[in-house]
């Protein structure tokens, strides 16, 4: 009987003693016969290290890479250097799969000849409960990468890099970027420039556990501002390195502009939630890069010649006006009109 392809899983992680042994045991208890599971040490000053050689002695399909702390960008771009597989899947160390992801997804891809599976998953809080539950059931048939890209900035699919299954050799030339956070949105964005097929299960089969000390949840910092300006600034060169279309390429920019300014106004939110934890000077840094990101935002809008509808403008001009009048009344405004919205992101931070 021929065996089944190897699938290569790559889990990174730094300092995740607590849950690392659930992330392991997830991908040990697959139903899926063939598999290598990479771990990637980031650097842990805990006893996770330890969990991992103790895994390792135990398992032989399970191997561990030590490396200085480089943050999961790097982390995951070693582990997939060293992957063997046919398929490869990323799993956060926090999180886990579901016993059939592996096994499913492959069928999945092998029926649909399909350089990507994207799956189903659901978010827990940090007691267990259910948060929300995110399935694929808009896409019954198979997209092509284009397709999926301007799924993906239209709010339809996740540009995560877990939650999926990638063809190896599509995965293994491109590079997630390093140090910086939010690395997920290029990687994926790149990764559908290359690929022919993205074929999409309903079914969730990724456990995400949402923590404090996820990015998400975190304090809004200087570092939040920059890195998520400099991820969109990088998936604007891949848009010009990839797209020569004319027509095509200004409806991809104009999707993905009109995404991060989504993303600044959850950066506005989360400003308003969190800036009475931050040191007065922190702040205003804070607000100084901001304002400074949306003129440059702006500034690459009109020199693409891009097009906004008239609820983005208007937010936009929203978002812009602490550079004229202060941040006071815009602050007030947005707490008005996205109150829902700040409901729930209060309720994801914790």
């Amino acid at each position: 009987m021929r065996e089944p392809p190897l699938v290569s899983v790559i889990i990174p992680f730094y300092n995740e003693e607590i849950c690392l042994p659930r992330a392991v045991q997830s991908v040990l208890n697959q139903s899926y016969p063939n598999i290598e599971l990479i771990l990637v040490n980031d650097g842990s000053t805990d006893k996770s290290g330890l969990i991992a050689e103790k895994f390792c002695e135990q398992h032989s399909n399970i191997q561990l890479i030590n490396t200085v702390n480089g943050a999961p960008g790097a982390a995951r771009n070693k582990g997939k250097s060293l992957a063997n597989g046919t398929y490869l899947a990323f799993l956060d160390a926090d999180d886990e799969f579901e016993d059939q992801m592996i096994e499913k997804s492959v069928q999945e891809a092998i029926l649909k000849k399909a350089d990507v599976v994207n799956v189903g998953h659901t978010l827990y809080d940090e007691n267990g409960k259910v948060l929300k539950i995110f399935t694929n059931s808009n896409f019954r048939n198979v997209l092509t990468g284009i397709e999926t890209i301007k799924a993906v900035y239209s709010n339809k699919v996740f540009p995560t890099s877990s939650a999926k299954l990638f063809r190896t050799e599509v995965v293994k030339p491109i590079k997630f970027p390093e140090k910086i956070w939010f690395q997920d949105n290029p990687f994926f964005l790149e990764i559908l420039f290359n690929s022919s097929k993205i074929a999409f299960l309903e079914e969730s089969l990724l456990k995400v556990h949402s923590r404090k000390r996820s990015v998400t949840r975190r304090v809004i910092s200087i570092k939040r501002v920059l890195d998520i300006n400099k991820a969109f600034f990088i998936e604007i060169d891949l848009v010009n390195k990839y797209v020569s279309d004319f027509s095509e390429k200004k409806t991809v920019l104009e999707l993905i502009f009109m995404t991060h300014i989504g993303a600044m106004l959850d950066t506005f939110i989360v400003w308003l939630i969190d800036k009475h934890k931050i040191p007065i000077k922190e702040r205003q840094t804070i607000r100084q890069l901001y304002l400074k990101f949306l003129s440059e935002i702006k500034k690459e809008f009109k020199a693409n010649k891009l097009s906004f509808t008239i609820k983005k403008r208007i937010l936009f001009s929203i978002l812009y006006l602490p550079k004229y009048i202060g941040w006071k009344f815009p602050e007030l405004l947005i707490s008005i009109l996205k109150f829902k919205k700040i409901k729930y992101l209060k309720r994801l931070k914790g």
